[in-house]
């Protein structure tokens, strides 16, 4: 149990430190460059895992079109709003818009 403890601090730092550490980036990086690396990466390693675990992708072709719409929308659009978000309203800001979300979606 005590590892289980360990990591889910590990992951509370690691996501509390998050925008502090978009915000340096941004401070070097445009923002559509830094939104592409932020997802393109871990989607090739989840892609590579993936491909390992399972061998193939198991994604038929009529939800191919619908997957790529949800990538575009969910994680494009959403990770351009976050970060043109952090840039301009600063760390704090975007601290207390994030707590709203539990808020805002019930």
């Amino acid at each position: 149990m005590l590892p289980h403890i360990a990591l889910a601090i590990t992951i509370q730092i690691v996501w509390g430190l998050t925008p502090s550490a978009s915000r340096l980036i941004l401070e070097y990086l445009p923002v559509e460059s830094y939104s592409a690396i932020r997802y393109t990466l871990p989607g090739i390693f989840f892609l590579i895992y993936t491909l390992r675990k399972h061998g193939r992708l198991h994604v038929q072709r009529k939800h191919l079109p619908y997957l790529i719409l949800l990538g575009v929308l969910a994680y494009a659009v959403d990770s351009l709003g976050t970060l043109y978000g952090l840039k301009t309203g600063g760390v704090l800001n975007f601290g207390l818009a994030s707590s709203m979300n539990t808020v805002i979606t019930a």
